[in-house]
C-alpha cells in the first residue's frame, strides 16, 4: 500500500524556516513535521540552504547597528571578525646580552657551621641542585629559586 506524497504547507515551510534558522539538526526537524529527512530534504530545501544566511544576516545586522551606535566590544568583535584585527602579544626571549643562551644563575646553600646535626644542615642532594640552574627568564629564575628555598628551608628545620 503506497503512502500518501506529503505537501508542503505555508505553515510547514515557516516551521522548517525557524528550525533551520536556530540550528536544529534535520532529522529532528523531520521528526516534527512527520517525514522522513530525505523527504526534508526533498520539499524543504530552498527553506533548508537560506535558514542560516538569513540567521547570519540577522545577527550581523544587529551586531553592525549595536557597533554604529558606539558599543565597543561590538565594535572590538566587528573588527576582529570582519577586518582581521587581533591582538598580538610580542614576547622577547633574549637575554640582557642579546644572545638567547640562557643566563647562569647560582644559588647557593647556607652552611650552618655551629652544628653538625642532619636536622639543621640540607642534604647534599639540594645543595648541588641549588648551586647552579641554567634557567631562561626572570619569571621562571624566580620561580625555581623559592622553590630550592622551599626545600633548603623545610631540611634545614628537620621536615621532609
Amino acid at each position: 500500500m503506497p503512502r500518501n506524497p506529503h505537501e508542503p504547507t505555508p505553515e510547514s515551510r515557516q516551521l522548517v524556516q525557524l528550525h533551520a534558522t536556530i540550528g536544529t539538526p534535520q532529522d529532528d526537524v523531520a521528526r516534527i513535521i512527520g517525514v522522513d529527512a530525505k523527504t526534508l530534504r526533498k520539499h524543504y530545501r530552498e527553506e533548508l540552504d537560506l535558514a542560516h544566511a538569513k540567521a547570519n544576516a540577522t545577527i550581523g545586522g544587529a551586531l553592525f547597528n549595536k557597533a554604529k551606535s558606539g558599543d565597543t566590544a561590538a565594535m572590538i568583535f566587528w573588527m576582529k571578525t570582519r577586518a582581521g584585527w587581533r591582538e598580538k602579544q610580542e614576547i622577547d626571549h633574549t637575554s640582557s646580552d642579546g644572545s638567547l643562551a640562557p643566563q647562569q644563575v647560582i644559588i647557593r646553600a647556607a652552611d650552618d657551621n655551629s652544628d653538625d646535626s642532619p636536622s639543621t644542615k640540607a642534604s647534599p642532594d639540594i645543595r648541588t641542585a641549588a648551586r647552579v640552574c641554567f634557567i631562561p627568564g626572570a619569571i621562571r629564575r624566580a620561580r625555581i629559586c623559592k622553590v630550592i628555598q622551599r626545600r633548603l628551608d623545610c631540611r634545614h628545620m628537620g621536615l621532609r
